[in-house]
């Protein structure tokens, strides 16, 4: 069983990561997200400075490359795990991010490629899960120590992009996660009880 965890910055998807790694005894995949992050931090440095194009362009160049170096870094990752896996995040957070990022020099080519590993990736996943918009904790920083999104606006936005990017490039099985169930239990119940239908789906078609 392949599952990934989508959302935004302080919905429970790390605590919900580990919680169904446990329970059902697969490999967590930690986002490990902290160099795609530090490189957008850069192309926002170098935008709001007095700043030359080029170097805005050299920041915005950095930044793709460090997106698919994550990608990369993440098909390692999921081959290792042959048997299955519980992924906090995966290509489609990087998709979402580089479209937020507003980068209009010459993207299209990455944009394709990001479309690519979002696409192949889905093909592989058992179920993809979508945290719910609200924030289930206040702290200011998450697990890996970054900074989460505190603004309602990126928020409302994020999530939509993560559900229609999702609905428009995939058919993989999905499951939206609403406020309630709110406990990681109930959330951990909650994906259970699909994952029990999808079974049955596929032996009444066997």
């Amino acid at each position: 069983m392949k599952i990934a965890i989508s959302g935004s910055g302080g919905t429970g998807k790390t605590t919900l990561c580990h919680a169904l790694s446990a329970a059902l005894g697969l490999p967590a995949i930690e986002e490990q997200l902290q160099p795609v992050v530090e490189a957008i931090n850069q192309v926002h440095r170098a935008r709001q400075g007095e700043t030359s194009p080029e170097r805005i362009s050299r920041a915005e160049r950095a930044y793709g490359q460090v997106c698919e170096g994550w990608l990369n870094g993440r098909v390692a990752l999921h081959e290792k795990f042959p048997g299955g896996f519980i992924a906090d995040r995966w290509a489609l957070d990087i998709l979402q991010r580089w479209l937020i990022a507003g980068i209009q020099r010459d993207n299209d080519l990455l944009t394709r490629k990001l479309l690519g590993h979002v696409q192949k990736e889905a093909q592989q996943l058992d179920l993809v899960i979508i945290t719910p918009m609200i924030r289930l904790q206040d702290e200011q920083l998450n697990e890996a120590g970054l900074h989460r999104q505190q603004s309602l606006s990126p928020r409302i936005l994020s999530h939509a992009m993560y559900r229609g990017l999702l609905e428009q490039l995939t058919t993989v099985p999905r499951l939206y996660l609403s406020s309630q169930p709110s406990t990681v239990d109930q959330r951990v119940d909650q994906v259970r009880e699909l994952l029990n239908r999808l079974r049955a789906r596929r032996n009444t078609s066997e």
